[in-house]
Parts: C-alpha cells; structure tokens; sequence
C-alpha cells in the first residue's frame, strides 16, 4: 500500500460479549488476546489507529496495547451507547482530512489482512468507500416470532459484508452527523443515506466475526494456516 494510501483505522472494541459468555477481545488467541491480533495485522498498515473503547476501560486497553505493541501509533476513544456513536466518536478522534481513507473494523475481525486493506482502499478511491463481502450461496427465508417462514427471498445479487469498511474522510464525516445514522445496519448503509457510493470487493480469505467460544479453535487454525 503506498504512503498516500494508508488509511486512518478506527477499531471499534465494544459490545457486551454476552453470546460469547465473557470478554471475547481479551480471549486469548494463538498466544495472544484477539484484540492484539487484530491491531498486530490492520495497525501497522496504517498512518494512525484509533481504538474506541467501553467508557471507564480507558487505561486497561491503553496498558494492553503497551505491553504487545509499544511502537504502535495509537490513539483511545471513549466508546457511546451505540455502535454508530462510538464510529462517531473514533472519526472526531482521528480527524480525517476530506481526501483521507477511514477505515472502520470490528475488534473481533482478527482474521483481516493488510491485503485486503489495500484491496479495499484502492476501490474507496475510485467510488468513496468499499467493503468486503462474499456472495450468498445459502436460501434466504423471512420467519415470524415463532421461526415459521413466511417468505422466501431471491438470492441473487445479495452479498455478506464485514468490516474493514473504508470511504473517503468527507463522506464518513457526512454519515456520522446524519441524525439517522444509528438506525443503520452499518456504516455502509449510513455512507449511502448521505449520497455515497459504496462498492464490495470480494473477500477470498476467512474474516468471520468472533462470536461464541467455539469459534476461538476455528481461528487459531486458520490463523495458522
């Protein structure tokens, strides 16, 4: 990725960690909590990460990064009640320039690569922002509140995405101060209801979202790999 390029990275470490039954960032990972791998691989590509953090954990995740990745350029932000709030609050925090690449990745995607980083700036710059998805090959249903299906939708054209999302530092700016930014899926969808253009690249490799225990032993294989 040439210097132009690099990104600003906003982590975003929050949720409750109720479905994995603890702290998952802090889980350990190959040797590692899985919050060190993921700023290990994304942090040093690029030119600033911030790390948005639960209020009153401040200086727990300050010592964390301290002690596995001393010579990172980091900065802390307090999180908000909301995913879209704590975005908002890493954007405030690194301050892009409008013709700077913002970066947002979920903490508990260890599995990104500075590859796909790349990939994925190199479309932000030609569109206003990029993420990564793969297409969906399972049948779709819509079920009630008692899991009866009550419709079957078309899977064509319809994609998984995940993070890192990446748009241009005006258009992520324009999408946190929409006052309907939380009620978005995610960033993309945010980016879109301002105007942005939003394009997926394909994802070849794994970047599942840690969320049960069980998904640890998966990762440390495929992290090995």
């Amino acid at each position: 990725m040439c210097n132009a390029d690099r990104p600003v990275l906003i982590v975003v470490a929050g949720g409750a960690g109720r479905r994995f039954g603890g702290d998952k960032l802090l889980a350990e990972l190959d040797g590692k909590p899985v919050l060190v791998h993921t700023l290990e691989r994304l942090g040093r590509a690029a030119k600033l990460a911030v790390l948005v953090v639960p209020a009153g954990r401040e200086e727990e995740f300050r010592r964390l990064v301290a002690k596995y990745l001393p010579d990172l350029e980091l900065r802390l932000a307090t999180g908000g009640n909301t995913r879209a709030e704590s975005v908002k609050r890493g954007v405030l925090a690194a301050d892009p320039a409008d013709d700077d690449l913002v970066a947002v990745h979920d903490a508990a995607r260890p599995l990104a690569t500075p590859e796909l980083l790349a990939a994925l700036c190199r479309r932000a710059r030609e569109v206003g922002g990029a993420v990564p998805g793969f297409p969906q090959a399972d049948a779709q249903k819509r079920v009630d509140d008692r899991g009866v299906i009550t419709a079957d939708l078309a899977r064509d054209g319809i994609w998984n995405v995940g993070t890192p999302q990446v748009f241009t530092g005006k258009l992520i700016r324009r999408a946190c101060q929409a006052a309907d930014s939380s009620a978005c899926l995610d960033d993309a969808e945010a980016v879109r209801r301002v105007g942005g253009s939003v394009a997926v690249v394909p994802c070849g490799e794994p970047n599942f979202k840690l969320t049960a225990r069980s998904d640890l032993k998966l990762l440390a294989a495929l992290m090995r790999r």
